[in-house]
């Protein structure tokens, strides 16, 4: 198991945001966690990255204690994150944000790997563009290179196709795709967009109310389920 989540519980003063969530993850596929907005995804993803501490509950990535562990460290253990809204740093060209993760990673030779550029071909040819000048699907795809430069074993993408135009969404999940049968890699993806959840991932978790309500394989994902806890 690359991670499990363990009655997971989280509250800001008297505001309960988790409530005994309860995640597992195995190597090599893509897990979809879905739900309405407010619901705690965003907040999980945030304790699970350790920009925020659960009030209990157990966090652990292989064999490591996440709630212990520092959030400057999660990149060098090999956890990958695009939060939502990309976070691209605007007045840095593409290749000084890429090369912001280098030095997350141990025995890099400082160079940016092939990789990237193998699945994002068009970030090569705008490598001196800034990235504030780049359109949203293009920030999008330097926001995943970004994290893919530290040849993560766990990609976490905090809504991949916000604001991005059909032509890069169908482009990332085929990187998606790319990853965990190419690379072997692990990703989970939290995401609004049900026909992207149903085309990439192998597995979904539904939360509700800070809970997870619902988990199984694509096939599961029922419109009895669709209609009680995703549709507004």
């Amino acid at each position: 198991m690359l991670l499990k989540i363990t009655d997971l519980n989280q509250a800001y003063d008297q505001s309960r945001t988790l409530w005994g969530l309860n995640l597992e993850i195995e190597s090599g596929n893509c897990m979809g966690l879905i739900g309405r907005n407010g619901v705690g995804k965003t907040t999980f993803l945030s304790c699970l990255m350790g920009l925020i501490k659960p009030t209990s509950g157990m966090m652990r990535y292989q064999d490591v204690d996440l709630i212990k562990t520092p959030p400057e460290a999660r990149a060098g253990l090999g956890i990958g994150y695009v939060p939502q809204g990309r976070m691209i740093f605007s007045l840095l060209t593409v290749e000084e944000n890429l090369r912001i993760g280098l030095g997350a990673v141990d025995g890099n030779d400082g160079s940016i790997p092939e990789q990237v550029f193998d699945l994002f071909p068009a970030l090569k040819s705008m490598l001196n563009r800034l990235g504030g000048d780049l359109s949203g699907g293009q920030q999008q795809q330097l926001a995943i290179g970004r994290a893919l430069v530290l040849e993560p074993k766990l990609l976490i993408l905090d809504e991949p196709t916000e604001g991005i135009q059909p032509s890069i969404i169908k482009e990332i999940a085929n990187v998606i795709r790319e990853l965990i049968s190419g690379f072997g890699m692990t990703v989970l993806v939290v995401e609004q967009k049900l026909p992207f959840v149903r085309d990439v991932c192998d597995r979904f978790c539904i939360m509700d109310k800070g809970r997870n309500v619902a988990e199984g394989g694509m096939l599961d994902l029922s419109d009895d389920l669709v209609r009680s806890f995703l549709s507004v």
